[in-house]
C-alpha cells in the first residue's frame, strides 16, 4: 500500500472520481473568487473532472498534460459573486 495516499483515492467506488467529488463539493466556499481548484487525476478521468468542475460553477476549466502527454492535472477558478 501506499503511503501518501488516502485509502479513500486507493480504493474508491463506482467510477474512481468520489474523492475527487467531495473535493470539487467543498472547494467553492473556502476559494475567494478568482482562486484556483488544481486536481491530479488519472490520465482517463480528465473529461469527467472538467464536467465535475464545470458543474460546481468554475471558469477557466482546463487541464494540463504529464510529460508522457497524458492528462494529469485539471483546474478551475472560481467566480467573482
Amino acid at each position: 500500500m501506499l503511503r501518501h495516499e488516502p485509502a479513500i483515492a486507493l480504493t474508491p467506488s463506482g467510477d474512481g472520481l468520489g474523492a475527487l467529488r467531495a473535493i470539487v463539493a467543498g472547494a467553492a466556499r473556502p476559494l475567494v473568487a478568482g482562486g484556483w481548484l488544481l486536481l491530479e487525476h488519472g490520465f482517463a478521468q480528465a473529461a469527467a473532472v472538467r464536467d465535475l468542475l464545470a458543474g460546481a460553477g468554475f471558469t477557466d476549466v482546463e487541464t494540463r498534460r504529464d510529460l508522457t502527454g497524458h492528462e494529469r492535472a485539471t483546474g478551475g477558478r472560481r467566480p467573482a459573486p
